[in-house]
């Protein structure tokens, strides 16, 4: 019991006590370092000098004794009535005299000592965390491992004595508590084993050591004991099981991590969290399908995001985060969250279904998958998180939402809002600061605070009795405490108390009578709106459109001249945030707020003309990237489109409510032709442009239709569908034609010739592909033998087609050298891909393997995605060419599954090259070995298996053989 007017707690969060109220805080961290010393030496004379030596080892002897002497006299204050225990024995000593007083450091040693079950027991308790959390002097840790030690002793004690009288779960309780003190520790491990084969859950037995397994690899870099890996299998033979999948016999190697969007690094500490995210942790622990429920604004992402950080460690196949709020389309969450896992071509239009084909690339994985803001996407969040959790059977789903997502098996976890002391509650007299400090709400609003005026601190009773009411009004919702503590730029904590208190602001706008924490958050929102200038507000309301955030020069495309210093002002108020990654500035709202100025766009009746001016800056946008997406600069405009494709799929939804929208969302995607395709974005390209061509207003004949038209023809030829193909190609040339747009006719040519080609009519390729060249030639001087170079691209083709190697590679040389020189690096890419497979073809393998390396050095660089799948083709073939089966066949599998997911088909004279190479290696090395290696390559990210491309061909020179042609592989 604890009887003493002072009570002094060092493990987890450090609690001092006077008379049962909290200790005044002390000026310096030094102080309390020296207040704990003096705990831990138990009432024992230590010398003045040492403890100079421990708090300031890096000032000189007569420094270090001056500072003692200051903070002493701190502490003697801070005691007040207990200062009478500091004691000096001598004159070079001191000690802290704990007669009569509660230490849990003291009562926990002793108990240790005792060693009996009560005794122990009561060790365990006091042991509520780390020795001095939030210290980390060099003098801390030995005293910290030697508690830390003692307790996981004591767990284990008292686990195997309550185990031996058949209570299970209190034994686990034990060895949980153990395991977070050490998670490394094998003989725990075997303990937890144990007792849940013991309880009858031997599949969580099993699943206990695969997790330990891996959690082992992946920090240390080493196996499980042979003791525990012994154990492990004796409960897969018990259990029937053999080895437990994901192993083989003794074998302990950890499965392949997925290429994950990693969580975000919030710039700002977690506030009075913990507790909640540790309650987190326990329900993504033992439920795969988990919601973390609340009202706008109270914290739901910040939380998933640090107790997803806090389990990672639990989960060796990654971590993956999903920002749904922008997306609008839930046709494309498939897309997305494929992304996010490092399956960045797979499309949300993949044909049959996508959720299957999403979950089959993921089934192995022993990863977490956080889904963020799903509320307006439920039935799609729902409908693949059923897909997921059936046939992923390691996969857990944490999802933040403000209502449940209605799934079977889901644990729905609510946020609640930041404790909050009640304005009453303050003491008259003491240190009110310091009382209320220790509430999370008030600790958030004085760290915001801060963030918005240097050196602001509570003051006074009067200032804490306002911070208390700012906190209860706003109901301890988290967003509406940083709102309000971003005018403590230009507000006295006081006046930000009494505009809340306004009732006209309070409740205006406010929901239903039934969700008061939303009316709250809404008032908040609603102020900080209220104070901004009508030109603040304006640029606020038409911010609001954009989906994905923006650049400064998106922001000026809808806000005209004065946004820099406007965009500049609202940040300033916490209504826009600015990210900066790498030397790319954007700048995004909460999503709380965005909605909040979307309502007022609407009620304004702003958001037509918003809509427009949205629109209109994005076919601006893409009509400057197309100019660039062919030439040096091409990478960087790939990554600039990259980052507003949120923004460009929003545009093009809203053509059907803009003005002249039918014909701006054809200059919107043709423009983006050569994007998708590099991408590899096939699905979805042809589905938006589809979309596009029979919108209303889209049917008019004109050179953006032509363009729109062309470009589905392209996208179908990639897909193999051909007849579709030369649809839209016939009625592209008819527009062309009409319009006497003759390089155009030329291109629309060249396209049929190319499928007719693949349609096996080499005749009408031939001709078809003749006349688009004769009608190039025709053009003027100035861009004529440009033009007809890049349509002979075709006839190259045709000519390896039909084995005419020599008059290919002419043409293909040529193609090169015009190409490299105008810095087309797309196109330098797909030339030497083609040069190497006619090297191939003619036995010279040391020049294809230069053109190889080359192209995936060109496709890794600019992010040429499809490319980089082409790379690996053709990587196999040569491999396979040369003998090397087993590796041809890991590139090969890498290969089709990257194919796969970017819905490209091989082109028929890319199937003819490399069929029969791989023909010939599944025959040299057997049909089940070469399974083997290929399922090993389908294992591999997309980028791992670039890396290892490159790896295999580097350096190793092949020889030329002559006069062995591709056919000598044929299989008989």
């Amino acid at each position: 019991m604890e009887t003493s007017t002072l009570t002094i707690r060092l493990f987890g969060c450090t609690d001092v006590r006077i008379g049962g109220e909290p200790m005044r805080r002390v000026r310096t961290r030094s102080v309390e370092w020296l207040r704990a010393l003096l705990v831990l030496r138990s009432g024992r004379a230590v010398s003045r000098s040492w403890l100079a030596g421990m708090l300031w080892p890096e000032s000189t002897e007569d420094q270090a004794l001056h500072n003692l002497r200051r903070d002493l006299m701190d502490l003697r204050r801070a005691l007040g009535s207990e200062s009478s225990r500091i004691i000096s024995p001598t004159k070079s000593t001191l000690a802290l005299d704990l007669t009569g007083a509660f230490s849990d450091v003291a009562e926990f040693d002793a108990a240790i000592d005792k060693g009996n079950e009560e005794s122990l027991v009561r060790a365990v308790t006091l042991h509520v965390g780390l020795l001095l959390e939030g210290c980390y002097a060099e003098w801390i840790t030995i005293e910290r491992e030697r508690r830390s030690a003692a307790c996981l002793q004591a767990l284990e004690k008292l686990a195997e004595e309550s185990g031996a009288r058949g209570e299970h779960l209190k034994t686990l309780d034990y060895l949980r508590r153990a395991e977070v003190l050490d998670p490394l520790r094998d003989s725990t491990q075997r303990r937890i084993m144990t007792a849940l084969a013991a309880s009858g859950d031997r599949a969580c037995a099993l699943l206990t050591y695969r997790r330990f397994r891996d959690l082992l690899y992946a920090e240390m870099g080493v196996a499980p004991s042979e003791e525990t890996a012994r154990q492990y299998h004796i409960l897969c033979n018990a259990a029937g099981t053999g080895a437990a999948r994901g192993t083989s016999g003794t074998s302990d190697y950890p499965p392949a991590r997925l290429c994950s969007v990693p969580l975000p690094r919030p710039l700002t500490a977690l506030i009075g969290r913990q507790e909640e995210a540790a309650d987190v942790v326990d329900a993504i622990r033992s439920s795969r399908l988990v919601t973390i429920l609340g009202s706008g604004g109270v914290g739901k992402t910040r939380l998933a995001i640090y107790a997803a950080e806090c389990a990672s460690p639990e989960f060796p196949g990654g971590v993956a985060f999903v920002e749904l709020a922008s997306l609008t389309d839930s046709t494309l969450l498939t897309h997305r969250v494929a992304v996010a896992l490092g399956i960045r071509n797979e499309s949300g239009a993949v044909v049959g279904q996508p959720a299957h084909a999403l979950a089959a690339q993921i089934a192995e994985h022993h990863a977490l998958l956080v889904l963020d803001n799903c509320e307006h996407l439920s039935d799609a969040v729902a409908a693949l998180s059923r897909v997921l959790i059936d046939l992923c059977p390691d996969l857990h789903i944490l999802l933040t939402s403000r209502q449940p997502i209605g799934m079977t098996g889901e644990t729905a976890w609510r946020v609640p809002p930041l404790p909050t002391p009640a304005p009453e509650s303050i003491p008259l007299d003491g240190d009110p600061a310091g009382f209320a400090l220790r509430y999370p709400a008030i600790q958030l609003f004085v760290e915001r605070a801060k963030m918005a005026r240097q050196g602001f601190k509570l003051t006074g009773r009067d200032d804490v009795l306002a911070a208390a009411r700012i906190c209860c009004r706003l109901d301890g919702i988290p967003l509406a405490i940083e709102l309000a503590a971003s005018r403590a730029r230009v507000l006295s904590t006081e006046q930000i108390a009494a505009r809340l208190n306004d009732p006209l602001h309070l409740l205006a706008g406010a929901g239903s009578a039934g969700a008061p924490r939303h009316k709250t958050l809404r008032a908040s929102i609603e102020w900080s709106y209220e104070q901004l200038s009508n030109t603040e507000a304006g640029l606020l309301r038409r911010l609001s459109i954009f989906a994905g955030g923006w650049t400064l020069e998106a922001a000026c495309g809808i806000g005209g001249t004065e946004t820099l210093d406007l965009l500049s002002s609202l940040i300033d108020k916490s209504l826009v945030l600015i990210e900066q990654r790498g030397s790319v500035m954007r700048y995004r709202m909460l999503e709380t707020i965005r909605e909040f100025a979307k309502d007022k766009l609407e009620e304004m009746g702003e958001g037509d003309a918003a809509r427009d001016c949205f629109v209109g800056y994005y076919v601006t946008f893409v009509e400057e990237a197309d100019r660039n997406l062919v030439g040096p600069d091409q990478g960087e405009w790939h990554s600039r489109i990259d980052r507003e494709l949120d923004n460009l799929l929003l545009a093009h939804g809203w053509c059907d409510r803009t003005l002249g929208g039918g014909q701006k969302g054809l200059l919107l995607l043709s423009a983006l032709r050569t994007y998708w395709t590099t991408r590899g974005l096939f699905e979805l390209a042809l589905q938006l442009f589809v979309e596009a061509l029979v919108r209303e207003g889209a049917e008019e004949q004109t050179a953006a239709r032509a363009s729109v038209l062309a470009g589905a023809g392209t996208l179908a030829y990639h897909r193999g569908l051909y007849e579709e193909m030369a649809g839209y190609l016939d009625e592209s040339l008819a527009i062309c034609r009409k319009l006497d747009d003759r390089a155009r006719v030329a291109a629309a040519l060249n396209w049929l010739g190319l499928a007719a080609m693949a349609q096996g009519d080499h005749a009408r390729a031939q001709t078809l592909i003749e006349e688009s060249i004769a009608r190039s030639r025709e053009l003027d001087d100035q861009t004529g033998p440009r033009n007809t170079l890049n349509l002979e691209f075709a006839l190259a083709e045709l000519h390896r087609l039909q084995r005419d190697f020599d008059g290919a590679a002419r043409i293909f040389e040529k193609i090169l050298a015009l190409v490299r020189d105008e810095g087309n690096v797309r196109a330098v890419d797909v030339v030497l891909l083609n040069l190497a497979m006619i090297e191939i073809e003619c036995g010279q393998y040391d020049a294809a393997r230069a053109r190889i390396i080359e192209a995936n050095k060109v496709s890794a660089e600019a992010g040429l995605k499809s490319f980089g799948q082409a790379v690996l083709q053709i990587s196999a073939a040569l491999l396979a060419a040369v003998g090397d089966h087993g590796r041809a066949a890991r590139l090969w599998g890498a290969s089709e599954l990257a194919g796969k997911r970017m819905g490209i088909r091989r082109e028929p004279a890319d199937e003819q090259f490399v069929a029969p190479l791989i023909a010939r290696a599944r025959q040299m090395i057997g049909d089940a070995k070469f399974a083997t290696q290929e399922a090993a390559g389908r294992a591999l990210s997309f980028e791992d298996a670039l890396v290892e491309a490159c790896e295999q061909l580097t350096d190793r020179p092949f020889g030329a053989v002559a006069n062995e042609p591709i056919l000598a592989y044929g299989v008989s």
